[in-house]
Protein backbone atom coordinates (compact mmCIF):
# COMPACT_ATOMS: atom_id res chain seq x y z
CA UNK A 1 0.00 0.00 0.00
CA UNK A 2 1.14 3.51 -0.81
CA UNK A 3 0.56 6.18 1.86
CA UNK A 4 -1.55 9.33 1.31
CA UNK A 5 -1.48 12.60 3.29
CA UNK A 6 -4.49 14.92 2.85
CA UNK A 7 -3.82 18.65 3.43
CA UNK A 8 -6.94 20.87 3.55
CA UNK A 9 -7.92 23.68 5.90
CA UNK A 10 -11.67 22.89 5.70
CA UNK A 11 -12.55 19.82 7.86
CA UNK A 12 -15.61 18.96 5.76
CA UNK A 13 -13.54 18.80 2.58
CA UNK A 14 -10.84 16.71 4.33
CA UNK A 15 -13.45 14.17 5.47
CA UNK A 16 -15.02 14.17 2.03
CA UNK A 17 -11.71 13.36 0.35
CA UNK A 18 -11.14 10.55 2.85
CA UNK A 19 -14.60 9.00 2.46
CA UNK A 20 -15.47 9.55 -1.18
CA UNK A 21 -13.50 6.60 -2.59
CA UNK A 22 -12.22 3.23 -1.37
CA UNK A 23 -8.50 4.09 -1.15
CA UNK A 24 -7.50 0.48 -0.50
CA UNK A 25 -9.03 -0.61 -3.80
CA UNK A 26 -6.58 1.70 -5.58
CA UNK A 27 -3.56 0.59 -3.57
CA UNK A 28 -3.45 3.48 -1.06
CA UNK A 29 -4.08 4.07 2.62
CA UNK A 30 -4.58 7.40 4.45
CA UNK A 31 -1.63 7.97 6.78
CA UNK A 32 -2.68 11.43 8.04
CA UNK A 33 -4.50 14.75 7.62
CA UNK A 34 -3.26 18.31 8.06
CA UNK A 35 -5.03 21.72 8.15
CA UNK A 36 -2.12 23.72 6.66
CA UNK A 37 1.32 23.45 5.12
CA UNK A 38 3.31 23.75 8.34
CA UNK A 39 1.35 20.94 10.01
CA UNK A 40 1.73 18.87 6.84
CA UNK A 41 5.52 19.26 6.85
CA UNK A 42 5.71 17.77 10.34
CA UNK A 43 3.54 14.83 9.34
CA UNK A 44 5.61 14.26 6.19
CA UNK A 45 8.74 13.91 8.33
CA UNK A 46 7.00 11.33 10.51
CA UNK A 47 4.97 9.30 7.97
CA UNK A 48 6.91 9.75 4.70
CA UNK A 49 3.80 9.63 2.46
CA UNK A 50 4.06 8.61 -1.17
CA UNK A 51 1.27 10.97 -2.22
CA UNK A 52 0.17 14.39 -0.91
CA UNK A 53 -3.19 15.82 -1.89
CA UNK A 54 -3.21 19.50 -0.94
CA UNK A 55 -5.42 22.52 -1.27
CA UNK A 56 -3.88 25.73 -2.62
CA UNK A 57 -5.26 28.39 -0.32
CA UNK A 58 -4.46 27.63 3.37
CA UNK A 59 -3.32 29.68 6.36
CA UNK A 60 0.32 29.75 7.61
CA UNK A 61 1.70 27.95 4.49
CA UNK A 62 -0.27 27.54 1.27
CA UNK A 63 -0.23 24.52 -1.04
CA UNK A 64 2.29 26.00 -3.49
CA UNK A 65 4.84 26.76 -0.78
CA UNK A 66 4.25 23.32 0.74
CA UNK A 67 4.71 21.64 -2.66
CA UNK A 68 7.94 23.54 -3.24
CA UNK A 69 9.34 22.45 0.15
CA UNK A 70 8.22 18.87 -0.43
CA UNK A 71 9.90 18.72 -3.88
CA UNK A 72 13.10 20.08 -2.38
CA UNK A 73 13.11 17.65 0.54
CA UNK A 74 11.41 14.57 -1.01
CA UNK A 75 11.60 14.88 -4.80
CA UNK A 76 10.06 11.43 -5.42
CA UNK A 77 6.85 12.26 -3.55
CA UNK A 78 3.77 12.63 -5.76
CA UNK A 79 1.67 15.82 -5.26
CA UNK A 80 -1.88 16.51 -6.37
CA UNK A 81 -3.05 20.15 -6.17
CA UNK A 82 -6.74 21.02 -5.56
CA UNK A 83 -7.82 24.55 -6.48
CA UNK A 84 -10.75 26.61 -7.67
CA UNK A 85 -11.43 27.98 -11.16
CA UNK A 86 -10.09 31.41 -10.24
CA UNK A 87 -6.69 30.06 -9.11
CA UNK A 88 -5.12 29.28 -12.51
CA UNK A 89 -1.98 31.28 -11.66
CA UNK A 90 -1.47 28.89 -8.76
CA UNK A 91 -1.78 25.96 -11.13
CA UNK A 92 0.95 27.39 -13.37
CA UNK A 93 3.23 27.77 -10.33
CA UNK A 94 2.50 24.18 -9.33
CA UNK A 95 3.44 22.89 -12.77
CA UNK A 96 6.77 24.78 -12.64
CA UNK A 97 7.50 23.21 -9.25
CA UNK A 98 6.91 19.73 -10.62
CA UNK A 99 3.40 18.91 -9.38
CA UNK A 100 2.08 16.04 -11.44
CA UNK A 101 -1.70 16.32 -11.13
CA UNK A 102 -4.22 19.16 -10.78
CA UNK A 103 -7.87 18.90 -9.63
CA UNK A 104 -10.57 21.56 -9.69
CA UNK A 105 -13.04 22.21 -6.89
CA UNK A 106 -15.51 20.84 -6.40
CA UNK A 107 -13.76 17.50 -6.98
CA UNK A 108 -15.82 14.79 -8.57
CA UNK A 109 -15.32 11.17 -7.50
CA UNK A 110 -14.59 9.95 -11.03
CA UNK A 111 -11.94 12.62 -11.59
CA UNK A 112 -10.28 11.82 -8.28
CA UNK A 113 -10.25 8.09 -9.07
CA UNK A 114 -8.65 8.73 -12.46
CA UNK A 115 -5.96 10.88 -10.87
CA UNK A 116 -5.30 8.27 -8.17
CA UNK A 117 -4.95 5.54 -10.83
CA UNK A 118 -2.47 7.69 -12.74
CA UNK A 119 -0.46 8.40 -9.59
CA UNK A 120 -0.47 4.70 -8.67
CA UNK A 121 0.92 3.80 -12.12
CA UNK A 122 3.77 6.31 -11.73
CA UNK A 123 4.56 5.20 -8.20
CA UNK A 124 4.61 1.55 -9.26
CA UNK A 125 6.99 2.30 -12.14
CA UNK A 126 9.28 4.22 -9.82
CA UNK A 127 9.22 1.41 -7.30
CA UNK A 128 9.97 -1.20 -9.97
CA UNK A 129 12.80 0.92 -11.30
CA UNK A 130 14.21 1.47 -7.81
CA UNK A 131 13.93 -2.24 -7.02
CA UNK A 132 15.62 -3.22 -10.28
CA UNK A 133 18.28 -0.58 -9.84
CA UNK A 134 18.98 -1.75 -6.29
CA UNK A 135 19.12 -5.35 -7.46
CA UNK A 136 21.48 -4.50 -10.30
CA UNK A 137 23.63 -2.40 -7.97
CA UNK A 138 23.85 -5.29 -5.50
CA UNK A 139 24.71 -7.68 -8.32
CA UNK A 140 27.36 -5.32 -9.64
CA UNK A 141 28.89 -5.04 -6.17
CA UNK A 142 28.76 -8.80 -5.72
CA UNK A 143 30.41 -9.42 -9.10
CA UNK A 144 32.92 -6.60 -8.87
CA UNK A 145 35.61 -8.82 -7.24
CA UNK A 146 35.17 -11.34 -10.08
CA UNK A 147 35.31 -8.60 -12.72
CA UNK A 148 38.44 -7.12 -11.13
CA UNK A 149 40.09 -10.53 -10.89
CA UNK A 150 39.36 -11.20 -14.57
CA UNK A 151 40.77 -7.79 -15.51
CA UNK A 152 44.06 -8.46 -13.71
CA UNK A 153 44.16 -12.07 -14.93
CA UNK A 154 43.77 -10.93 -18.56
CA UNK A 155 46.36 -8.23 -18.00
CA UNK A 156 48.83 -10.74 -16.57
CA UNK A 157 48.15 -13.20 -19.40
CA UNK A 158 48.89 -10.58 -22.08
CA UNK A 159 45.29 -10.31 -23.32
CA UNK A 160 45.24 -6.49 -23.09
CA UNK A 161 47.29 -4.97 -25.88
CA UNK A 162 47.21 -1.19 -25.57
CA UNK A 163 46.60 1.69 -23.17
CA UNK A 164 43.11 2.41 -24.58
CA UNK A 165 41.88 -1.13 -24.00
CA UNK A 166 43.49 -1.12 -20.56
CA UNK A 167 41.67 2.12 -19.66
CA UNK A 168 38.28 0.88 -20.91
CA UNK A 169 38.54 -2.40 -19.00
CA UNK A 170 39.63 -0.53 -15.90
CA UNK A 171 36.51 1.68 -16.05
CA UNK A 172 34.37 -1.47 -15.95
CA UNK A 173 36.06 -2.32 -12.65
CA UNK A 174 35.13 1.01 -11.11
CA UNK A 175 38.36 2.81 -11.94
CA UNK A 176 41.17 1.01 -10.07
CA UNK A 177 44.12 3.28 -9.20
CA UNK A 178 46.96 1.80 -11.29
CA UNK A 179 49.92 1.85 -8.92
CA UNK A 180 53.38 2.61 -10.32
CA UNK A 181 56.19 1.82 -10.08
CA UNK A 182 55.24 -1.63 -8.87
CA UNK A 183 56.42 -5.13 -8.05
CA UNK A 184 54.41 -8.25 -8.77
CA UNK A 185 54.55 -10.95 -6.10
CA UNK A 186 53.30 -14.50 -6.65
CA UNK A 187 52.37 -17.05 -3.97
CA UNK A 188 51.83 -20.72 -4.78
CA UNK A 189 51.17 -23.76 -2.59
CA UNK A 190 54.19 -26.04 -2.96
CA UNK A 191 52.39 -29.35 -3.15
CA UNK A 192 48.78 -29.25 -4.32
CA UNK A 193 48.43 -32.74 -5.84
CA UNK A 194 45.56 -34.73 -4.38
CA UNK A 195 44.44 -32.04 -1.90
CA UNK A 196 40.66 -32.25 -1.56
CA UNK A 197 40.45 -28.95 0.35
CA UNK A 198 42.65 -27.00 -2.05
CA UNK A 199 40.03 -24.29 -2.64
CA UNK A 200 39.69 -23.74 1.10
CA UNK A 201 43.46 -23.50 1.39
CA UNK A 202 43.57 -20.90 -1.37
CA UNK A 203 40.98 -18.76 0.42
CA UNK A 204 42.99 -19.05 3.62
CA UNK A 205 46.10 -18.19 1.64
CA UNK A 206 44.45 -15.03 0.29
CA UNK A 207 43.32 -13.90 3.74
CA UNK A 208 46.82 -14.31 5.19
CA UNK A 209 48.35 -12.33 2.31
CA UNK A 210 45.86 -9.50 2.80
CA UNK A 211 46.38 -9.37 6.52
CA UNK A 212 50.14 -8.97 6.23
CA UNK A 213 50.46 -6.83 3.11
CA UNK A 214 47.78 -4.24 3.92
CA UNK A 215 49.96 -2.76 6.65
CA UNK A 216 52.93 -1.83 4.49
CA UNK A 217 51.62 -0.48 1.17
CA UNK A 218 48.83 -0.06 -1.36
CA UNK A 219 48.13 -3.26 -3.27
CA UNK A 220 45.83 -5.16 -5.63
CA UNK A 221 45.30 -8.90 -5.24
CA UNK A 222 44.15 -11.37 -7.89
CA UNK A 223 44.22 -15.10 -8.71
CA UNK A 224 45.52 -16.56 -11.95
CA UNK A 225 46.41 -20.17 -12.86
CA UNK A 226 45.97 -21.41 -9.26
CA UNK A 227 48.38 -18.80 -7.90
CA UNK A 228 47.76 -15.64 -5.89
CA UNK A 229 49.38 -12.48 -7.24
CA UNK A 230 49.53 -9.13 -5.56
CA UNK A 231 50.68 -5.88 -7.10
CA UNK A 232 52.46 -3.63 -4.63
CA UNK A 233 53.42 -0.02 -5.12
CA UNK A 234 57.08 0.74 -4.49
CA UNK A 235 57.50 3.08 -1.55
CA UNK A 236 61.00 4.27 -0.69
CA UNK A 237 64.52 2.92 -0.79
CA UNK A 238 64.01 0.33 1.95
CA UNK A 239 60.80 -1.01 0.44
CA UNK A 240 62.40 -4.21 -0.92
CA UNK A 241 63.56 -5.14 2.60
CA UNK A 242 60.07 -4.50 3.99
CA UNK A 243 58.52 -6.54 1.17
CA UNK A 244 60.90 -9.44 1.80
CA UNK A 245 60.16 -9.47 5.53
CA UNK A 246 56.42 -9.32 4.86
CA UNK A 247 56.52 -12.17 2.33
CA UNK A 248 58.54 -14.35 4.69
CA UNK A 249 56.03 -13.64 7.45
CA UNK A 250 53.19 -14.67 5.11
CA UNK A 251 54.98 -17.93 4.26
CA UNK A 252 55.67 -18.73 7.92
CA UNK A 253 52.11 -17.84 8.98
CA UNK A 254 50.61 -20.12 6.32
CA UNK A 255 52.91 -23.02 7.24
CA UNK A 256 52.23 -22.77 10.96
CA UNK A 257 48.46 -22.42 10.44
CA UNK A 258 47.89 -25.18 7.88
CA UNK A 259 50.81 -27.68 8.01
CA UNK A 260 51.30 -26.93 4.29
CA UNK A 261 53.95 -24.79 2.68
CA UNK A 262 53.89 -22.15 -0.01
CA UNK A 263 56.56 -20.17 -1.78
CA UNK A 264 56.81 -16.61 -3.09
CA UNK A 265 58.48 -15.20 -6.20
CA UNK A 266 58.97 -11.45 -6.73
CA UNK A 267 59.34 -9.72 -10.10
CA UNK A 268 61.63 -6.91 -11.08
CA UNK A 269 60.32 -3.36 -10.74
CA UNK A 270 58.00 -2.10 -13.52
CA UNK A 271 56.27 1.18 -14.34
CA UNK A 272 54.03 0.25 -17.30
CA UNK A 273 51.02 -1.93 -16.47
CA UNK A 274 51.13 -3.44 -19.94
CA UNK A 275 54.41 -5.07 -18.81
CA UNK A 276 52.42 -7.29 -16.42
CA UNK A 277 53.01 -10.48 -18.53
CA UNK A 278 56.75 -9.92 -18.23
CA UNK A 279 56.36 -9.43 -14.48
CA UNK A 280 54.47 -12.76 -14.34
CA UNK A 281 57.35 -14.50 -16.11
CA UNK A 282 59.72 -12.97 -13.55
CA UNK A 283 57.65 -14.50 -10.75
CA UNK A 284 57.69 -17.92 -12.45
CA UNK A 285 61.46 -17.68 -12.82
CA UNK A 286 61.83 -16.83 -9.13
CA UNK A 287 59.61 -19.76 -8.11
CA UNK A 288 61.69 -22.20 -10.17
CA UNK A 289 64.38 -21.94 -7.50
CA UNK A 290 62.20 -24.25 -5.36
CA UNK A 291 63.49 -27.22 -7.33
CA UNK A 292 66.84 -26.98 -5.57
CA UNK A 293 66.12 -24.77 -2.54
CA UNK A 294 63.04 -26.71 -1.45
CA UNK A 295 59.55 -25.63 -0.32
CA UNK A 296 58.74 -22.48 1.65
CA UNK A 297 60.95 -20.42 -0.68
CA UNK A 298 61.17 -16.63 -0.98
CA UNK A 299 63.09 -15.33 -3.96
CA UNK A 300 63.50 -12.21 -6.09
CA UNK A 301 63.66 -12.95 -9.80
CA UNK A 302 67.07 -11.27 -10.07
CA UNK A 303 68.51 -13.64 -7.44
CA UNK A 304 67.88 -16.81 -9.49
CA UNK A 305 71.18 -17.89 -11.06
CA UNK A 306 71.49 -19.57 -14.44
CA UNK A 307 73.32 -22.90 -14.82
CA UNK A 308 76.88 -22.06 -15.93
CA UNK A 309 77.63 -22.74 -19.58
CA UNK A 310 79.50 -25.96 -20.26
CA UNK A 311 78.11 -27.80 -17.22
CA UNK A 312 76.23 -30.92 -18.42
CA UNK A 313 72.75 -31.27 -16.93
CA UNK A 314 72.68 -35.06 -17.39
CA UNK A 315 75.35 -37.64 -16.55
CA UNK A 316 74.91 -39.95 -19.52
CA UNK A 317 76.94 -42.82 -18.07
CA UNK A 318 74.62 -42.84 -15.07
CA UNK A 319 71.54 -42.77 -17.27
CA UNK A 320 72.82 -45.68 -19.39
CA UNK A 321 73.40 -47.79 -16.26
CA UNK A 322 70.00 -46.71 -15.00
CA UNK A 323 68.25 -47.91 -18.19
CA UNK A 324 70.07 -51.28 -18.09
CA UNK A 325 69.00 -51.97 -14.50
CA UNK A 326 65.47 -50.81 -15.22
CA UNK A 327 65.18 -53.24 -18.13
CA UNK A 328 66.45 -56.02 -15.84
CA UNK A 329 63.79 -55.05 -13.28
CA UNK A 330 66.54 -54.42 -10.73
CA UNK A 331 64.57 -52.05 -8.55
CA UNK A 332 67.21 -51.40 -5.88
CA UNK A 333 69.93 -50.38 -8.35
CA UNK A 334 67.46 -48.43 -10.49
CA UNK A 335 66.29 -46.26 -7.58
CA UNK A 336 69.85 -45.85 -6.31
CA UNK A 337 71.12 -44.54 -9.67
CA UNK A 338 68.08 -42.26 -10.04
CA UNK A 339 68.91 -40.73 -6.64
CA UNK A 340 72.52 -40.22 -7.73
CA UNK A 341 71.35 -38.36 -10.84
CA UNK A 342 69.08 -36.08 -8.77
CA UNK A 343 71.88 -35.44 -6.27
CA UNK A 344 74.15 -34.42 -9.15
CA UNK A 345 71.57 -31.92 -10.44
CA UNK A 346 71.18 -30.48 -6.95
CA UNK A 347 74.93 -30.17 -6.58
CA UNK A 348 75.34 -28.16 -9.79
CA UNK A 349 72.28 -26.00 -8.94
CA UNK A 350 70.39 -27.09 -12.07
CA UNK A 351 67.09 -25.42 -12.80
CA UNK A 352 63.56 -26.84 -12.94
CA UNK A 353 63.82 -27.62 -16.67
CA UNK A 354 66.77 -29.99 -16.12
CA UNK A 355 64.97 -31.90 -13.37
CA UNK A 356 61.81 -32.12 -15.46
CA UNK A 357 63.81 -33.35 -18.46
CA UNK A 358 65.36 -36.12 -16.37
CA UNK A 359 61.92 -37.15 -15.08
CA UNK A 360 60.45 -37.16 -18.60
CA UNK A 361 63.32 -39.24 -20.03
CA UNK A 362 62.99 -41.70 -17.16
CA UNK A 363 59.24 -42.19 -17.53
CA UNK A 364 59.47 -42.47 -21.32
CA UNK A 365 62.07 -45.23 -20.95
CA UNK A 366 59.80 -46.94 -18.43
CA UNK A 367 56.91 -46.66 -20.90
CA UNK A 368 59.00 -48.33 -23.64
CA UNK A 369 59.93 -51.15 -21.28
CA UNK A 370 56.26 -51.65 -20.40
CA UNK A 371 55.31 -51.77 -24.09
CA UNK A 372 58.07 -54.35 -24.79
CA UNK A 373 56.83 -56.44 -21.87
CA UNK A 374 53.28 -56.44 -23.30
CA UNK A 375 51.97 -54.63 -20.24
CA UNK A 376 48.24 -54.06 -19.86
CA UNK A 377 46.76 -50.74 -20.98
CA UNK A 378 46.18 -49.67 -17.38
CA UNK A 379 49.95 -49.77 -16.73
CA UNK A 380 50.67 -47.58 -19.76
CA UNK A 381 47.84 -45.19 -18.84
CA UNK A 382 49.27 -44.78 -15.35
CA UNK A 383 52.68 -43.78 -16.75
CA UNK A 384 50.90 -41.37 -19.11
CA UNK A 385 49.11 -39.73 -16.18
CA UNK A 386 52.33 -39.31 -14.25
CA UNK A 387 53.98 -37.73 -17.28
CA UNK A 388 51.09 -35.28 -17.61
CA UNK A 389 51.34 -34.01 -14.04
CA UNK A 390 55.13 -33.70 -13.72
CA UNK A 391 54.77 -29.91 -13.86
CA UNK A 392 52.79 -30.01 -10.60
CA UNK A 393 55.83 -31.13 -8.60
CA UNK A 394 57.70 -28.03 -7.49
CA UNK A 395 60.71 -29.45 -5.63
CA UNK A 396 63.42 -31.96 -6.55
CA UNK A 397 62.44 -34.15 -3.61
CA UNK A 398 58.76 -34.36 -4.57
CA UNK A 399 59.66 -34.94 -8.23
CA UNK A 400 62.12 -37.72 -7.36
CA UNK A 401 59.63 -39.38 -5.00
CA UNK A 402 56.95 -39.33 -7.70
CA UNK A 403 59.22 -40.85 -10.37
CA UNK A 404 60.59 -43.44 -7.92
CA UNK A 405 57.07 -44.43 -6.87
CA UNK A 406 55.99 -44.83 -10.49
CA UNK A 407 59.04 -46.99 -11.24
CA UNK A 408 58.41 -49.24 -8.24
CA UNK A 409 54.70 -49.66 -8.99
CA UNK A 410 55.34 -50.39 -12.67
CA UNK A 411 58.19 -52.82 -11.98
CA UNK A 412 56.03 -54.73 -9.52
CA UNK A 413 53.33 -55.18 -12.16
CA UNK A 414 55.80 -55.93 -14.96
CA UNK A 415 57.67 -58.53 -12.92
CA UNK A 416 54.46 -60.42 -12.24
CA UNK A 417 53.33 -59.99 -15.83
CA UNK A 418 56.70 -61.10 -17.18
CA UNK A 419 56.82 -64.20 -14.99
CA UNK A 420 53.35 -65.18 -16.13
CA UNK A 421 54.13 -64.39 -19.76
CA UNK A 422 57.46 -66.24 -19.72
CA UNK A 423 55.86 -69.40 -18.38
CA UNK A 424 53.25 -69.19 -21.11
CA UNK A 425 55.93 -68.53 -23.76
CA UNK A 426 58.01 -71.48 -22.56
CA UNK A 427 54.97 -73.78 -22.62
CA UNK A 428 53.97 -72.62 -26.14
CA UNK A 429 57.53 -72.99 -27.41
CA UNK A 430 58.03 -76.55 -26.12
CA UNK A 431 54.59 -77.56 -27.43
CA UNK A 432 55.51 -76.22 -30.87
CA UNK A 433 58.81 -78.13 -30.81
CA UNK A 434 57.06 -81.32 -29.78
CA UNK A 435 54.59 -81.00 -32.63
CA UNK A 436 57.33 -80.37 -35.22
CA UNK A 437 60.10 -82.75 -34.18
CA UNK A 438 60.23 -84.33 -37.63
CA UNK A 439 60.59 -80.96 -39.41
CA UNK A 440 63.30 -78.39 -39.43
CA UNK A 441 62.93 -76.54 -36.12
CA UNK A 442 64.97 -73.36 -35.71
CA UNK A 443 65.15 -70.71 -33.00
CA UNK A 444 63.62 -68.22 -35.43
CA UNK A 445 60.71 -70.58 -36.25
CA UNK A 446 59.84 -70.91 -32.59
CA UNK A 447 60.35 -67.21 -31.81
CA UNK A 448 58.02 -66.27 -34.66
CA UNK A 449 55.43 -68.69 -33.40
CA UNK A 450 55.40 -67.27 -29.83
CA UNK A 451 55.77 -63.66 -31.09
CA UNK A 452 59.01 -62.70 -29.34
CA UNK A 453 62.55 -61.96 -30.48
CA UNK A 454 65.19 -64.71 -30.74
CA UNK A 455 67.20 -63.17 -27.93
CA UNK A 456 64.18 -62.88 -25.68
CA UNK A 457 63.27 -66.52 -26.37
CA UNK A 458 66.79 -67.61 -25.45
CA UNK A 459 66.42 -65.78 -22.10
CA UNK A 460 63.07 -67.47 -21.49
CA UNK A 461 64.55 -70.95 -22.11
CA UNK A 462 67.41 -70.22 -19.74
CA UNK A 463 65.19 -68.73 -17.02
CA UNK A 464 62.15 -71.02 -17.21
CA UNK A 465 63.68 -74.34 -18.42
CA UNK A 466 67.24 -73.84 -17.17
CA UNK A 467 68.66 -74.89 -20.56
CA UNK A 468 69.46 -73.48 -23.97
CA UNK A 469 67.15 -73.75 -26.94
CA UNK A 470 69.48 -76.28 -28.66
CA UNK A 471 69.71 -78.41 -25.54
CA UNK A 472 65.93 -78.37 -25.19
CA UNK A 473 65.42 -79.33 -28.85
CA UNK A 474 67.99 -82.13 -28.63
CA UNK A 475 66.54 -83.41 -25.35
CA UNK A 476 63.03 -83.54 -26.79
CA UNK A 477 64.20 -85.30 -30.02
CA UNK A 478 66.20 -87.94 -28.11
CA UNK A 479 63.28 -88.48 -25.74
CA UNK A 480 61.01 -89.10 -28.74
CA UNK A 481 63.58 -91.39 -30.34
CA UNK A 482 63.84 -93.45 -27.12
CA UNK A 483 60.09 -93.73 -26.99
CA UNK A 484 59.98 -95.07 -30.57
CA UNK A 485 62.91 -97.44 -29.96
CA UNK A 486 61.13 -98.92 -26.95
CA UNK A 487 57.65 -99.25 -28.35
CA UNK A 488 57.87 -99.76 -32.15
CA UNK A 489 59.53 -101.97 -34.70
CA UNK A 490 60.47 -99.05 -36.93
CA UNK A 491 63.92 -99.13 -38.38
CA UNK A 492 66.44 -96.86 -36.63
CA UNK A 493 67.07 -94.75 -39.72
CA UNK A 494 63.28 -94.17 -39.97
CA UNK A 495 63.22 -93.07 -36.34
CA UNK A 496 66.11 -90.67 -37.05
CA UNK A 497 64.14 -88.99 -39.85
CA UNK A 498 60.96 -88.91 -37.75
CA UNK A 499 62.79 -87.05 -34.95
CA UNK A 500 64.37 -84.48 -37.26
CA UNK A 501 67.70 -86.08 -38.21
CA UNK A 502 68.08 -86.59 -41.94
CA UNK A 503 71.68 -87.77 -41.42
CA UNK A 504 71.57 -91.27 -39.83
CA UNK A 505 75.23 -91.14 -38.83
CA UNK A 506 74.75 -87.80 -37.08
CA UNK A 507 71.69 -89.17 -35.29
CA UNK A 508 73.62 -92.12 -33.88
CA UNK A 509 76.37 -89.79 -32.65
CA UNK A 510 73.93 -87.46 -30.92
CA UNK A 511 71.98 -90.36 -29.44
CA UNK A 512 75.08 -92.01 -27.95
CA UNK A 513 76.36 -88.66 -26.62
CA UNK A 514 73.11 -88.01 -24.76
CA UNK A 515 72.35 -91.56 -23.53
CA UNK A 516 75.78 -93.21 -23.23
CA UNK A 517 74.84 -96.11 -25.52
CA UNK A 518 74.01 -96.62 -29.18
CA UNK A 519 70.48 -96.63 -30.49
CA UNK A 520 70.84 -100.34 -31.34
CA UNK A 521 71.95 -101.30 -27.82
CA UNK A 522 69.20 -99.10 -26.32
CA UNK A 523 66.56 -101.05 -28.31
CA UNK A 524 68.02 -104.35 -27.27
CA UNK A 525 67.84 -103.51 -23.58
CA UNK A 526 64.65 -101.47 -23.50
CA UNK A 527 62.43 -102.90 -26.23
CA UNK A 528 58.84 -103.47 -25.07
CA UNK A 529 56.97 -105.51 -27.74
Amino acid sequence: MYKVLIVEDEPVVRRGLEKCIDWGEFGFSICGQAADGLEALELVKINCPDLIITDVRMPNMDGIALSQRIKEMYPKTEIVIISGYDEFAYAQSAIRIGVNEYLLKPTEKKNLENVIKSVYTRLKKKQDFDDNYSHMTRQAQEHLPVIKNQFFSDLASGKLFDAKELSERNKNCGGIPLLAPYYLACFEIDQSIGLKDLNVLRIFQRDIIRRHISGICSYELFENMNKWYFIVQCAGDSFEDALEQTCKAIIEDFASSTDFTMSAGISRQYSDWLDMPEACRDCETALLARITDGPGLFSFCEQVAELPLGVPSLRHELFERFCIHMRLFNETETIKILSEQFEYLLRIKANHTHFSSLAILTLLELYNIAVTANAEKSVLDNIDRELAKLHEYKTAESLKNNVSGTIKDTMHVLRNTTIKNNKSIAADATRYIQEHLGAEVTLQNVADHVHVSRNYLCRVFKKELNETFINCLTRMRITKAKELLRGSDMKIHEIAVLTGYEDYSYFTQVFKKNTGITATDYRKTHFEP
